[in-house]
């Protein structure tokens, strides 16, 4: 018989197995599913959130650019990082979707 306990590890592992093959930590993932639930938010928004500093945001960011699972778009001054706006690439959104999917099953088995 399956526990909850059980169920939540299969679900943890199973977030694991589909954020691996697209190179995304579980911080990554956390900063990717603030991204999509709330489009066109900026840097400190994103740190303002997560309580950290601009720094790492910046870091994780350009990761995430790089696996072409965010945009990055400039209202007006180019070299003003203030005025970044971060969106999610379909690549991106349908990640967080999938995985949407397993912590709703986690959520399920822990009885939360």
């Amino acid at each position: 018989m399956k526990t909850k306990q059980n169920l939540s590890d299969n679900s943890m592992i199973a977030l694991y197995k589909l954020l691996r093959p697209h190179h995304v930590s579980f911080s990554l993932f956390v900063i990717l599913d603030y991204i999509e639930k709330n489009r066109g938010c900026t840097i400190s928004d994103i740190a303002n959130a997560m309580d950290i500093s601009r720094t790492p945001v910046h870091n994780h960011l350009t990761i995430l650019r790089r696996l072409s699972l965010i945009e990055t778009y400039t209202t007006e001054d180019l070299t003003d990082f203030r005025r970044v706006r971060v969106f999610p690439t379909l690549k991106g959104f349908l990640l967080v979707q999938n995985a949407q999917k397993i912590l709703e099953k986690i959520n399920t088995g822990v009885g939360t």
